[in-house]
């Protein structure tokens, strides 16, 4: 490599987002019920009845809860819940709109 080449080091980690299922519930409540915030958009039963809408999809990163989802034909994601780092998983989530060619 030239001397003073810049270059780019991606984050080549992939965020592990799953199709939400019923067998996430455990998972989701363990972040939900001890979550400061209070939100029906949270709701297990919620997000189970509304998932065949939006194509609702879940992943645990870097101790958060992501959900993804697309409405609209946009892809849209919730705020992170737990006691991650939010700004290296909201760049993180950043990254993930990134690779599915979408704006965050």
């Amino acid at each position: 490599m030239a001397r003073n080449q810049h270059f780019t080091v991606h984050n080549v980690m992939n965020i592990p987002f799953k199709e939400l299922s019923i067998s996430d519930k455990s998972t989701i409540l363990h972040y939900t019920a001890n979550s400061k915030r209070r939100n029906c958009d949270l709701s297990f039963s919620n997000l189970c009845s509304w998932k065949f809408n939006y194509q609702t999809q879940v992943a645990v990163w870097k101790d958060c809860l992501i959900f993804k989802f697309w409405a609209d034909n946009a892809l849209a994601y919730m705020m992170p819940v737990g006691e991650g780092d939010l700004k290296t998983v909201i760049s993180d989530m950043v990254d993930d709109a990134k690779k599915e060619g979408q704006a965050f």
